[in-house]
């Protein structure tokens, strides 16, 4: 595999951990700019006939899920425990 390829590889991995922190950071609309950075780098790599791309996107794909879960998990927690802290105010607000 070429370098470039691998280069390109690092460039999407860092743009998706900009656009997962930017998520965090509740930054949307700065995210489509990323994304079409991310999209090009994609179409760049699909179009080099000297890799094996299925298996390398298969694993791309899952690793993408597993952060996906991961992150939808953390946004759980997140709101979990605003919500309960809000409560707490709340009800403190409430008996003064």
């Amino acid at each position: 595999m070429t370098a470039d390829f691998f280069s390109n590889l690092k460039k999407l991995e860092s743009l998706s951990i900009e656009i997962s922190d930017l998520i965090y950071k509740n930054k949307f609309n700065e995210i489509p700019k990323l994304d079409a950075l991310r999209q090009d780098i994609i179409k760049n790599l699909s179009k080099n006939e000297t890799i094996d791309k299925k298996e390398l996107f298969l694993n791309l794909i899952e690793e993408n899920k597993k952060l996906i879960l991961s992150s939808e998990k953390k946004l759980f927690k997140i709101k979990s425990q605003h919500s309960k802290i809000n409560n707490v105010f709340q009800a403190y607000s409430s008996s003064n």
